[in-house]
């Protein structure tokens, strides 16, 4: 039964893992629009949120099976890392809207 679960894992942690991507960049769209703007509360925000991006580039590999199988990260991490992502986005839509 292993070897038919274990493509269906894969499957359903790159997905995940595509979103995550999806999200990550909506939100280095979103610098990059708030450094063009005019609005120096924008610029501050986005510089911090590009910060926190390279920070969690620095430490993290491409790959969900890697921790899987390596054991780094537990699953929390991730959700964590989701959560700062969205944030991120949900601060600069508010400081957009007029």
């Amino acid at each position: 039964g292993g070897y038919r679960i274990q493509p269906r894992l894969v499957t359903v942690m790159g997905q995940i893992g595509i979103w995550d991507q999806y999200y990550a960049l909506t939100l280095k769209s979103k610098i990059a629009a708030a450094q063009q703007s005019s609005s120096p509360a924008r610029q501050k925000l986005a510089a911090e949120l590009q910060d926190t991006l390279t920070l969690i580039a620095e430490g993290c590999r491409p790959s969900y099976m890697y921790y899987y199988h390596n054991g780094y990260w537990p699953a929390s991490t991730f959700v964590r890392l989701r959560e700062i992502v969205t944030d991120g986005i949900l601060k600069l839509d508010a400081l957009e809207k007029p």
